[in-house]
């Protein structure tokens, strides 16, 4: 017989919102200390989660059926298998839906213990480099070669490798901290040319942030955003504060993020510290997030 060849993969609106707010969650997180591996891969994959789950419901591109089983199909090859097995005797919906929940659960525990890096076709795992030789640092100018923009931190701000697995540089100095995450995206599911306005509106930005933020920070409230433009490129952004509480001390954040997408690559650049804090900052903020710029090597 002759095989069928498999649709090309699209993303979907709600693929684009649940990557842009899960990265901005986990972003957020990634802010407030440091992480190994497995939690920071645990933070992402739930974060993109969360904010598609958020963003399905708004966009209504969830159409009749199982959407716990859509889920597992999108992230699992075992299950796509089986869809095209012939099946002899069918069971109940429900049996199929348990059987490929656990099939899912079986990959993320193989996947996070095991020592081989298996490719894995949900887009939110798609591995950032964060090696160190395509990173140059000279003064307070970060470039890198691999993604292809450059960055002046302020001026005497300690620059060091960020938290997570997609923020690839950050600059600290007390309580003040600068950001910049990458997402490639892969080539069979973007197109060069699209910017971020070509993915989604404003509003639909900003309302599935806002949603991400306070399914982690209840407390979060959304300050201002906008539309604005970084080295000429379409820009989203995004203020809000959210409170934050570890053991007996409880203290209140203020962040601003923009977020850009161009050729194929997603660049997000956060800036935050102390909400008593943030008025004297944010000039310094804006003046460092204003010199970022993409390059063509």
């Amino acid at each position: 017989m002759t095989q069928q060849e498999k649709p090309k993969k699209k993303m979907t609106k709600a693929d684009w919102i649940g990557m842009v707010g899960g990265l901005f969650v986990a972003s957020i997180i990634f802010q407030m200390g440091s992480f190994g591996f497995i939690p920071a891969f645990l933070i992402a994959m739930v974060s993109y989660w969360v904010v598609k789950k958020i963003a399905l419901s708004f966009t209504k591109e969830n159409k009749v059926g199982t959407p716990d089983q859509k889920e597992i199909q999108a992230k699992t090859d075992v299950v796509q298998q089986t869809e095209t097995m012939p099946i002899k005797n069918k069971g109940s919906k429900k049996k199929w839906i348990w059987i490929g929940i656990g099939i899912f659960v079986l990959i993320i525990i193989i996947s996070i213990f095991s020592s081989s890096n298996v490719p894995n076709e949900d887009i939110s795992l798609l591995k950032t480099d964060k090696g160190a030789e395509t990173s140059e640092v000279s003064g307070n100018l970060y470039r890198n070669t691999k993604y292809n923009f450059r960055i002046k931190f302020p001026e005497n701000w300690d620059i060091k490798v960020g938290d997570g697995p997609n923020i690839v540089q950050k600059a600290v100095q007390g309580n003040n901290t600068i950001s910049v995450g990458v997402k490639e995206i892969p080539a069979e599911y973007g197109d060069k040319s699209a910017t971020i306005k070509d993915i989604m509106t404003l509003a639909e930005y900003k309302d599935s942030i806002l949603e991400g933020v306070k399914e982690k920070f209840p407390g979060a409230k959304l300050l201002d955003y906008g539309e604005t433009k970084l080295d000429n490129v379409s820009t989203y952004w995004v203020k809000y504060s959210a409170p934050y509480s570890v053991l007996d001390i409880s203290v209140e954040g203020t962040n601003l993020q923009y977020q850009l997408l161009h050729e194929n690559i997603l660049y997000f650049i956060t800036a935050g510290t102390l909400s008593d804090e943030f008025s004297s900052s944010e000039v310094e903020f804006k003046k460092s997030i204003a010199t970022f710029v993409t390059e063509n090597y």
